[in-house]
């Protein structure tokens, strides 16, 4: 009997769980700091989030590129300018707060696709290859 009382508070905890954020609370929560970002295989790369909602992102060992971020169809869509040139196709993704952190699922031509990555903040500054370092 003491079971089925517990079943009404892991439902309540687990919905409560996680938490779809909006653009507004994951601005709040990203500017000023650094995140890497993890698939299950492992580190995919690093981002700083920038006032204005401005960002620096590098695959891990790769070039960083500049971009931004804004909300579509309550999504997080990201672009990026690579070697100058605005990329435009935006890589759109629906934040999730959970009790582990932020869970960014990928959301493509299709909807959903399957893909998530995990935010972890990191305090380690970002190591940027290519030709604009130290620009």
């Amino acid at each position: 009997m003491k079971y089925l009382t517990l079943i009404p508070f892991m439902i309540a905890t687990s919905a409560i769980s996680e938490t779809e954020m909006s653009i507004d609370e994951f601005e709040r929560h990203a500017t000023g700091r650094t995140f890497d970002f993890y698939s299950p295989q492992g580190l995919v790369g690093t981002e700083r989030y920038l006032p204005d909602r401005q960002v620096e992102w590098a695959f891990d060992g790769q070039q960083c590129v500049f971009g931004e971020y804004f909300e579509w169809n309550g999504l997080v869509c990201f672009s990026y300018s690579y070697y100058g040139e605005v990329d435009n196709k935006p890589q759109c993704w629906r934040m999730v707060r959970t009790t582990d952190g932020v869970v960014a699922q990928f959301y493509g031509d299709q909807g959903f696709d399957g893909s998530v990555q995990y935010m972890r903040p990191t305090t380690r500054e970002m190591s940027c290859t290519g030709p604009e370092v130290g620009v």
